[in-house]
């Protein structure tokens, strides 16, 4: 996906982006900012109500970063306002302020996601088409391995929702038992939707991607789910990270938060404080979406994460995305 020339972003309003800024990481700022508004706006009307200030200053803070990412200006005077109240001690002069600025808050949000609505269809498009190619495989190695009638209720299910008459024939197939047919069929099929995706992430594209994981069945499963569309290289810590990081560049990473020794947070933070990979899109994977994780992704520099188990469709479009900037 190339960004237009005068960027998608010039025509949301609310936001006074400076001519000449990098289309890349303001559409990744903008995203960000999507995936984290509503539970910081949530967490901070909470604590604000509650007179956790402490917490609520956290928030607000959190809050002003995004809306600098994304050049907010006229909601950024409004928090700062709120802010310094909070700091102050003075947080009864600013209640009246709290509920419209969240509301705005989240209407920045949606004027976010209509300015992005053409290029969100085309994701949508891509993820369907990555999740039929999955299903399908996973249909071939049934067949293959002669699990005929497991194959057969994928199928079916498949079909669901869909209308193409050639699921249709393959259900007829396997309903036949003419099961070498089935299989090439699916294999026929198979391609038909990875052809689909070529667009978004061609089976050429030199694009390399570090995933880190102390689980080696993960980086299995992520490596299971890119080859064919990029480069990737899997190591199990972040020590074994940063000596990789020594002689490559990789254009994306892929990292696990919870790990031994250096968890994703410290590795992140020391891959940004190398000026050679500080401005390669970091990807976290969790099992855990809280409020404190999504703060800790936003300040160790992530740009997004995925909650375990992380599925193909998500992971491909979600890479495809950051990667489509570059």
């Amino acid at each position: 996906m190339k960004i237009p020339d005068k960027g998608y972003f010039f025509k949301i309003n609310g936001l006074v982006v400076p001519r000449g800024s990098d289309p890349r990481f303001i559409h990744n700022n903008i995203n960000q900012y999507i995936d984290a508004i509503q539970g910081l706006a949530e967490s901070f009307e909470q604590h604000f109500g509650e007179k956790k200030r402490d917490m609520a200053i956290q928030d607000m803070e959190a809050i002003l970063s995004l809306l600098r990412g994304v050049y907010a200006q006229w909601l950024e005077m409004q928090g700062d306002v709120i802010l310094r109240n909070l700091k102050n001690g003075s947080a009864e002069q600013t209640r009246a302020l709290v509920r419209p600025f969240l509301a705005d808050l989240l209407s920045l949000s949606i004027e976010m996601q209509k300015a992005q609505s053409s290029d969100e269809n085309k994701k949508s498009k891509t993820e369907e088409h990555a999740n039929m190619a999955n299903n399908l495989s996973a249909v071939g190695m049934m067949i293959d391995g002669g699990e005929y009638e497991k194959a057969r209720g994928m199928v079916a299910n498949l079909k669901e929702g869909n209308s193409g008459a050639v699921l249709l024939d393959l259900l007829d197939l396997l309903s036949e038992k003419k099961y070498d047919e089935a299989g090439k069929l699916a294999v026929v099929l198979k391609e038909k939707h990875r052809d689909a995706l070529k667009g978004a992430a061609p089976e050429s594209s030199p694009k390399t991607v570090l995933a880190v994981d102390d689980r080696p069945e993960i980086l299995t499963n992520i490596s299971h789910i890119l080859k064919g569309h990029y480069k990737v290289f899997g190591v199990t810590s972040g020590p074994a990270a940063l000596r990789l990081l020594e002689t490559r560049a990789p254009d994306l990473f892929i990292l696990d938060i919870d790990m031994p020794g250096m968890n994703g947070f410290e590795l992140a933070l020391a891959i940004r404080a190398n000026a050679r990979h500080a401005r390669a899109p970091i990807i976290f994977l969790t099992g855990n979406s809280s409020r404190d994780h999504v703060l800790g992704a936003l300040q160790a520099g992530g740009n997004d994460f995925i909650v375990k188990p992380a599925r193909s469709d998500t992971l491909l479009a979600k890479v495809g995305k950051y990667l489509q900037l570059n």
